[in-house]
């Protein structure tokens, strides 16, 4: 049930000590209802570090080394997870400024407004309240057995790419014969595929959901072979190459399984996913935009 702030003294001391052990809350990009085929949300990893009766202070959301600097008036979706209990909530970029970051030199912080209701998700329902509901993107994943064979499958998925954006600031569009080579969707060396739900990322790495049935797929990877879906804002499914980090089991039995993004056997790949990532936010920023207006 959605509950007013004045009733949500455990949330907001739950807050307080995420911040306190330098946790982080998650979050993702509010957008307009659309009709049809439901677009997939990136939910983004994002370190709290200090919250007070009316601002949450974040670290901006990143990926491969890039992070993302969002202007006042931005919408988010945010949510936070303790133990079994999540809850969702909406708030918005109120500025930026610099903070000291545990660990690390200062840097630029977003502050977000605290919401002003937070809603309760029901077990079943993991990413879905009567008021916000996110589709996380759905990845398909293989043991990769050569992570030298990565070259010629991920340069095939750019060229793909590349040729249905049609998108001046990735360079000029490939030839119809590399468009070609690129749609057959070349695959490195790998075993055989799973599906798995992309449940976080963060400046360095993903989170992954694999469900029990196929768990065992991937107990003795060290790298998996990864096609993201991020559509509509990316037309074809990026591929990515993740080194296995940390695992663990869930209530249901299935494996959260977080991994960091490597490009040590094709350090090309990197500008373009992270130019790519960006792109994706800057659509979904664009229609917040358009909403507004």
């Amino acid at each position: 049930m959605p509950a007013n702030r004045s009733r949500t003294e455990n949330w907001y001391a739950c807050l307080q000590q995420i911040a306190t052990r330098g946790g982080a809350l998650e979050f993702a990009f509010k957008r307009e209802e659309t009709a049809g085929a439901e677009p997939t949300d990136l939910l983004w990893r994002c370190r709290l570090l200090t919250v007070t009766p009316t601002e949450l202070l974040v670290e901006p959301p990143g990926a491969v080394g890039r992070s993302f600097d969002l202007k006042p008036g931005t919408v988010r979706v945010g949510a936070m997870t303790t133990g079994q209990n999540r809850w969702l909530f909406e708030t918005t970029v109120l500025g930026s400024r610099e903070a000291r970051l545990a660990g690390a030199p200062a840097g630029r912080a977003l502050t977000m407004s605290m919401p002003d209701q937070v809603e309760r998700c029901a077990r079943r329902s993991f990413m879905r309240v009567s008021t916000t509901a996110l589709n996380l993107p759905n990845v398909q994943c293989w043991p990769l057995l050569d992570p030298t064979s990565v070259v010629p499958a991920e340069t095939a998925n750019r060229l793909a790419i590349l040729g249905r954006m049609n998108d001046p600031a990735f360079g000029p569009a490939p030839t119809p014969q590399e468009s070609s080579l690129a749609d057959s969707m070349l695959l490195p060396s790998v075993g055989p595929s799973f599906p798995a739900q992309l449940m976080n990322i963060s400046g360095g790495g993903l989170g992954l959901l694999v469900s029990q049935a196929h768990r065992t797929a991937c107990d003795r990877a060290s790298y998996l072979w990864l096609r993201v879906d991020l559509t509509p804002e990316i037309p074809l499914p990026m591929a990515l190459t993740v080194r296995r980090s940390h695992t663990h089991l869930d209530a249901a039995q299935n494996l959260y399984l977080g991994v960091a993004v490597d490009f040590t056997h094709h350090t090309a790949h990197q500008d373009f996913v992270s130019r790519l990532l960006a792109s994706y936010v800057d659509r979904l920023l664009l229609g917040q935009a358009r909403k507004a207006g």
